[in-house]
């Protein structure tokens, strides 16, 4: 009898511990439904490294990837990856689910209504951009030969962002190198990569600040108005520079008194648009931590949102930069960047609610950092999933070389 009743509670205990609930998934977990546990590495074919700058999400929910590709046989090259909505890539895309097109590296992505991708960064001094097709081929229709080339300066200019526009027109933005120095670039292209006149008279825009400036970020506001973010380097300092443009590429006047603003704070590498029309620039202060900042419509800086318009986000790991930002549906900010010491590089991405405290239903205390199993990974790119998922894309070192970088993290 005794033994009938051991039995039987040892079978009891066998088939609670079988059926008892795992830990439950949190906000801020990778998403193990993604490359089995939230982390996928790409090396694309014929390189030696490759690192990704920018990322999309396509209507569908496939990933779409976008940077840099060195190697012997191709030089330097545009490189994208097309990922599954498990992870996986996507074989018909380019055949295996990688491009390479040789001529520039790309630093950014965005994805039309009509599921084209363009990819926009920089070839032989000047603003470089491709357009593909679904399946990864070039479109021909783009240019002539699916790749637009634009010069802006006699001293060369690169593309470090670039926006589509609700009547299809494409913006990109940079910097523009010349005897007087560095400025914001931007220029706006018709559908069919030929420079839109309407725009700065033939499609171009320079802005000068007092120093040299670089822009990082783009965003364009549901009125047509494009913001432009980026730092503005003097000596013996930096600041955070913006510019905001109307649609026909003038700076606009009620943004700042005159288009521009500065905040001597900081730098900026990232930049998102509320709905209700305030500015979220992130960047990074002197590598202490993720430094976000919010304007008013005017310019000015938006007190409600830390105090005093500014949060800085220190991680205990090391010291850490930003940079990409992106806003929730719900109103709530994500930021990724990387955490660093003398022996490796995180993933790391922080969630605010919108006044900018930490979230702390976020990972820990509103932060996430993750590993790619040693070595140094940083997250340049943000994308959020129309589930809510959150998509981080960047690089990780491996030897002398990188790889694409992704990961993805449960909102909820």
């Amino acid at each position: 009898m005794q033994a009938r009743i051991l039995a039987a509670s040892a079978t009891l205990i066998f088939m609670l511990s079988i059926n008892a609930p795992s830990a439950a998934a949190a906000a801020g977990d990778l998403d193990t439904s993604f490359g089995g546990n939230g982390k996928v590495l790409t090396w694309p074919r014929r390189t030696v490294s490759a690192l990704a700058s920018g990322v999309a999400i396509q209507a569908d929910g496939k990933i779409v990837a976008a940077g840099r590709a060195e190697g012997s046989r191709v030089g330097e090259a545009f490189a994208l990856a097309r990922y599954n909505t498990d992870g996986t890539l996507d074989a018909t895309f380019g055949g295996d689910g990688k491009v390479l097109t040789p001529g520039g590296t790309a630093s950014a992505v965005a994805i039309q209504t009509d599921g084209k991708i363009v990819a926009a960064g920089e070839f032989s001094g000047g603003f470089a951009l491709a357009r593909y097709k679904t399946n990864g081929t070039l479109d021909a229709t783009f240019g002539g030969d699916g790749r637009v080339r634009t010069r802006l300066a006699a001293g060369g200019a690169s593309a470090s962002a670039v926006s589509i526009q609700s009547d299809g027109r494409i913006v990109a933005a940079g910097v523009s190198f010349a005897l007087e120095g560095a400025g914001f670039a931007l220029a706006r292209y018709n559908t069919d990569g030929t420079r839109d006149a309407t725009f700065g008279g033939d499609g171009k825009v320079r802005t000068r600040f007092r120093g040299e400036a670089l822009a990082d970020a783009l965003a364009v506001q549901s009125d047509g108005r494009i913001v432009v973010a980026g730092g503005l380097f003097t000596f013996p300092g930096s600041a955070l520079a913006l510019a905001r443009y109307n649609v026909d590429g003038t700076l606009d006047a009620t943004f700042g008194g005159d288009g521009k603003v500065l905040n001597p704070d900081g730098g900026a590498s990232a930049l998102a648009i509320q709905p209700n029309g305030k500015v979220v620039v992130g960047g990074s202060s002197g590598g202490a931590g993720f430094a976000l900042f919010r304007h008013r419509r005017n310019g000015s800086l938006d007190e409600t949102f830390g105090g005093d318009g500014e949060v800085l986000t220190r991680f205990a790991t090391g010291d850490a930069g930003l940079h990409a930002v992106s806003i929730q549906t719900d109103g709530r900010i994500v930021a990724s960047g990387e955490v660093s010491n003398d022996t490796e590089g995180r993933f790391a991405l922080a969630r605010y609610a919108t006044d900018g405290i930490l979230d702390d239903t976020f990972g820990s205390d509103g932060k996430v950092t993750t590993r790619f199993g040693g070595g140094f990974a940083t997250a340049f790119a943000l994308a959020i999933q129309a589930d809510g998922r959150i998509v981080a894309a960047g690089s990780r070192e491996e030897g002398s070389g990188r790889r694409f970088a992704l990961a993805r993290y449960l909102a909820s």
